[in-house]
């Protein structure tokens, strides 16, 4: 895509966001997680679709939750009943109502999910539609591992440093060796 000039290499996932925002590239492939940036600096501009098919096929992007997790067993220690009623809090109907508003991200209450559906337009049902062709992400330490990795192939494919070839098997062969050594720990 860089040689037939469709992309810039130079252009890291900042400057890709800043640049759909200002409406300078008719396109850009991000999570929910973004959506509500590109509303405030779009507005009526903006409009949300799934991935379109590849050979036929629908791409299976991954997709992600946040999580509330308690380490040390902290569900049966001393702060047993104000986790609860944490917990509890921020699935609570407006806690979650404010999910949507401030972050675009999908409520895990159903009664604030069944409200929204009945008001808003196309993006929450746009969202809604495409989970069904996406994949959960493995919640693995090897997740991590394997961020990391991406993230250190694609700069040094982005300076120039290695080819695509090159960076693939740079990625490859660190997120073995790490993966390998996480055992090793």
């Amino acid at each position: 895509l860089n040689k037939q000039n469709l992309v810039d290499r130079q252009c890291d996932y900042t400057c890709s966001n800043n640049a759909f925002k200002a409406q300078q590239a008719a396109f850009t492939i991000d999570g929910a997680w973004a959506l509500k940036t590109y509303e405030e600096a779009l507005g009526n501009n903006l409009g949300i679709q799934q991935l379109p098919k590849l050979n036929g096929e629908y791409m299976q992007p991954y997709y992600s939750t946040f999580v509330l997790a308690f380490p040390n067993d902290g569900l049966n220690g001393a702060n047993k009943e104000s986790l609860i009623k944490f917990a509890k809090l921020v699935q609570a109907e407006k806690f979650q109502t404010l999910v949507w508003q401030k972050l675009q991200d999908i409520p895990v209450n159903t009664n604030v999910l069944n409200n929204l559906k009945a008001q808003q337009g196309t993006e929450l049902s746009t969202l809604i539609d495409a989970i069904q062709f996406t994949k959960p992400m493995p919640s693995t330490a090897s997740m991590i591992i394997v961020w990391e990795v991406l993230n250190k192939g694609f700069i040094r494919y982005g300076s120039g440093a290695l080819t695509a070839e090159q960076a693939g098997l740079f990625m490859q062969g660190l997120a073995e060796r790490s993966i390998a050594n996480e055992g090793d720990e």
